[in-house]
C-alpha cells in the first residue's frame, strides 16, 4: 500500500480524502489539531498557526511517503490573522517541512477555493507574499500589508493558488 500525509483530515474534504485513500487500501498519516474519527489513521497533531508545532509534527513522522494533500483550512471567521496563517502560512511552512521525508515522484495536493479565483487581480502582493521565505518572514509582510477580515478568506486561497503555480 502506499502511505499518505493528509493534513486537515479530521473534517470536511479532509475526512473524505482520508476515507477515500483508506478505503482503498492505502496507509494514512492525518495531521490536524483534532483527533480523526478514522480509527484506521495515524494521528500527528498539529496546529498550522504555530510554527513551533509544525516542526514538532514534521520530527514526529516516521518513514517515507508517496503524497500529501494539504486539504487544512479555516473559513475566515476567526479574523484575519488566523486565517492567513494556517490557509496560506501554515500549509507552506507543512510542505516545506515534509517535503524531506516524501519519495522521489511523490504527487502534492493543495486544496483551495472557488474563492480564490481572482488571484490575477493581486498576482504581485501574491506573488511578494508567496516569495517570502519563512512563516516569520510571511508574517511581517502581513502585518505591512494587512489583509482585512472580510478579504482574509478569499485573499488566503488566491495566494495558496499562486504559490502552488510557483512551486510547480
Amino acid at each position: 500500500p502506499l502511505h499518505f500525509i493528509v493534513v486537515g483530515a479530521t473534517s470536511g474534504i479532509g475526512a473524505e480524502v482520508t476515507r477515500c485513500l483508506t478505503a482503498a487500501g492505502n496507509k494514512v498519516t492525518a495531521l490536524d489539531i483534532a483527533a480523526p474519527c478514522n480509527t484506521n489513521v495515524e494521528w500527528v497533531p498539529v496546529d498550522l498557526a504555530e510554527p513551533r508545532s509544525i516542526s514538532q509534527a514534521a520530527a514526529r513522522l516516521k518513514g517515507t511517503f508517496d503524497g500529501l494533500a494539504n486539504v487544512a483550512g479555516v473559513p475566515g471567521t476567526g479574523g484575519s490573522d488566523l486565517t492567513m496563517r494556517v490557509n496560506f502560512l501554515g500549509i507552506r511552512a507543512v510542505t516545506n517541512a515534509v517535503l524531506p521525508k516524501l519519495r522521489r515522484h511523490s504527487s502534492i495536493v493543495n486544496v483551495a477555493s472557488r474563492a480564490g479565483h481572482q488571484w490575477p487581480l493581486r498576482l504581485q502582493q501574491h506573488l511578494e507574499l508567496a516569495k517570502t521565505n519563512s512563516y516569520e518572514s510571511g508574517l511581517s509582510w502581513l502585518a505591512q500589508h494587512p489583509v482585512s477580515n472580510n478579504n482574509a478568506y478569499p485573499y488566503s486561497k488566491e495566494v495558496l493558488r499562486v504559490w502552488t503555480r510557483l512551486k510547480a
